[in-house]
């Protein structure tokens, strides 16, 4: 087991180009996690987040699908609704006796939500292009190269972002950033706008 807990800044509140940020301890947990064996697997996680909480971590991040394992088949089988669900029990319940925030805005949060984002504006676009009623994952596929995610489609989490098939994330001219720096130990917006990428750099 690898427990790390260290200081960092989240998003705590979203607006439209707006981000206030907040300091606080993320605990990153890595357990062994047996495939289709929920009782132990929630017995394990129970544990790292006590000793994750015990060592003042305010956001403990488990491992993804840790009550059943990664790909592990037992899923389609065993899978439990969220909200509701011995997981989602379990884990609501640890959140309440450690004192951990039921919801918090942080750079994970934020990617999920971006990525989310995206998805639904894909199928928004394909179902747009061929129709509801003939909505399948190929013309959502197409529909990711077909033409550019504004800015304004993607609530402002991200710049405007055209795909290619020759990566699978945005290449070339219109590759925007948003520039952030640790300030007086604080990490801060540093530019109010996307800024775009030297199509010279030749290194990140």
């Amino acid at each position: 087991m690898i427990l790390i807990v260290f200081w960092i800044s989240g998003i705590t509140k979203l607006g439209y180009g707006q981000m206030k940020y907040k300091d606080f301890n993320l605990a990153i947990v890595q357990m062994e996690v047996q495939g289709g064996n929920r009782a132990l697997n929630l017995e394990r996680a129970g544990e790292r987040i006590r000793e994750a909480a015990q060592h003042g971590a305010q956001f403990i991040l488990l491992p993804e699908a840790m009550d059943l394992g990664w790909t592990d088949p037992s899923a389609l089988k065993q899978a439990q609704p969220v909200p509701g669900g011995e997981t989602y029990n379990f884990l609501s319940e640890m959140a309440r006796k450690y004192k951990l925030p039921e919801a918090i805005w942080n750079p994970y949060s934020m990617m999920a939500l971006n990525q989310t984002l995206l998805v639904v504006r894909a199928i928004e676009h394909a179902a747009k292009k061929v129709g509801g009623d003939k909505l399948t994952g190929r013309a959502v596929y197409e529909a990711m190269f077909a033409g550019p995610f504004t800015q304004t489609e993607l609530m402002d989490t991200l710049p405007t972002l055209t795909f290619t098939k020759e990566a699978p994330f945005p290449l070339g001219e219109g590759v925007k950033v948003m520039i952030e720096t640790v300030k007086d130990g604080k990490y801060t917006v540093a530019t109010k706008e996307w800024i775009p990428i030297p199509l010279d750099l030749e290194k990140w």
